[in-house]
C-alpha cells in the first residue's frame, strides 16, 4: 500500500504479460491503481503524475474484453 496523504491509500500493481488466441496476440504492459481508503481525486491526480512521467495511455478495456475481442476476431 502506499500513503498518499492522511487520508488516501492506494494499491499499486503492476502487469506484464500477453492475450494469445489462435496465433494473434495482444502485449499487456500496465499499471493498475486501487483506491483502499479516501479521496478519488488524490488518486487521480496521482495517476496523472504517474501517466506523465512514463508517456502512458488510458485503457479503457479490461484485459478480459480484450481477450475476448481477439478471440472474436480470430475467428
Amino acid at each position: 500500500d502506499i500513503q498518499l496523504s492522511g487520508q488516501t491509500t492506494i494499491e499499486l500493481a503492476c502487469d506484464q504479460g500477453a492475450i494469445i488466441c489462435q496465433g494473434k496476440e495482444i502485449l499487456i504492459s500496465e499499471i493498475e491503481i486501487e483506491l483502499k481508503k479516501g479521496q478519488i481525486l488524490e488518486m487521480r491526480h496521482f495517476a496523472e503524475q504517474i501517466k506523465e512521467a512514463l508517456g502512458a495511455t488510458n485503457q479503457l478495456k479490461s484485459k478480459a474484453h480484450q481477450g475476448y475481442e481477439l478471440y472474436r476476431n480470430a475467428e
